[in-house]
């Protein structure tokens, strides 16, 4: 018998639907470089709000899209 998925979620993990590149690198413990590399060559899904705002450049990393993919693949 299969756990129930939010059994498998750590419970240290925060659930939010973006996250700052510096806190998502901190919890999966790699550094930054590594993760705007892994972001760059497309492993690490992002989004970049922008309200409206085109010059907007700033990106987060998109967490509900990796958890929705994690979902996906159980």
């Amino acid at each position: 018998m299969n756990a129930p998925v939010h059994n498998l979620i750590p419970a240290s993990l925060p659930f939010v639907p973006i996250m700052d590149r510096g806190r998502f690198a901190e919890l999966i413990g790699v550094s930054e470089d590594t993760l705007n590399g892994m972001i760059k060559r497309g492993y690490i899904p992002t989004i970049t709000p922008s309200n409206g705002d085109e010059r907007a450049r700033r990106s987060f990393v998109n967490v509900a899209k990796i958890m929705a993919d994690c979902m996906e693949a159980i």
